[in-house]
């Protein structure tokens, strides 16, 4: 286990190599360390290399004494997604929501998958979904903000889109939501 924090400390600091040698190390130790290969599998999509990573992660998903399967099967998901595979990662969403009804970000994710196959009035769905299943999810109400920007929806989009900026006020999701909001005029929009 020792090794296994070593890279998660490594990995929360974006020094990937030196986690994949810990979590690798990890795993020479102990083979059916269920976290560190999800782990594992984790750091390869951050790492762009994701044939490695659905490798790892088709290990853990059916894995008997892993206790996170939804975390396993919807790492996988996007690991297909971040690939390009679209049916795959789809095929995933949908199994870690019919096992897991209210994982909430396989509802997000799905949204993803429809609005990168050009499916926006789904994604838009999929997206309210998500944020109705957890509201404090501001991924998902970016999300849904940046989709009904892009379906002339622009009150609604600066309504959530506003509420990203307010609920983030110094990270990244801000930054973007703010991007939206002056792209959308929402100031004009705001005072109608």
């Amino acid at each position: 286990e020792a090794w296994h924090g070593l890279g998660m400390a490594y990995f929360s600091i974006e020094k990937y190599p030196e986690a994949e040698e810990a979590l690798l190390k990890a795993l020479k130790l102990d083979g059916e360390f269920a976290q560190a290969r999800m782990n594992l599998g984790t750091l390869y999509i951050e790492m762009e290399r994701y044939e490695e990573s659905i490798a790892q992660l088709m290990l853990v998903v059916d894995h008997a004494e892993y206790r996170q399967p939804a975390r396993a099967r919807h790492n996988l998901g996007l690991a297909y997604y971040s690939k390009g595979e679209y049916e795959a990662a789809r095929g995933e969403y949908r199994e870690v929501l019919r096992r897991f009804p209210l994982f909430c970000p396989s509802i997000r994710n799905l949204g993803y998958v429809d609005e990168a196959e050009g499916k926006l009035s789904d994604a838009l769905a999929r997206y309210r979904q998500a944020v109705d299943c957890d509201p404090g999810d501001l991924r998902s109400r970016l999300s849904l903000g940046i989709v009904e920007a892009r379906l002339d929806l622009v009150s609604d989009a600066c309504e959530h889109l506003s509420a990203v900026k307010a609920a983030d006020p110094y990270g990244a999701l801000r930054e973007e939501a703010d991007e939206y909001l002056q792209m959308l005029s929402c100031e004009s929009v705001n005072k109608l």
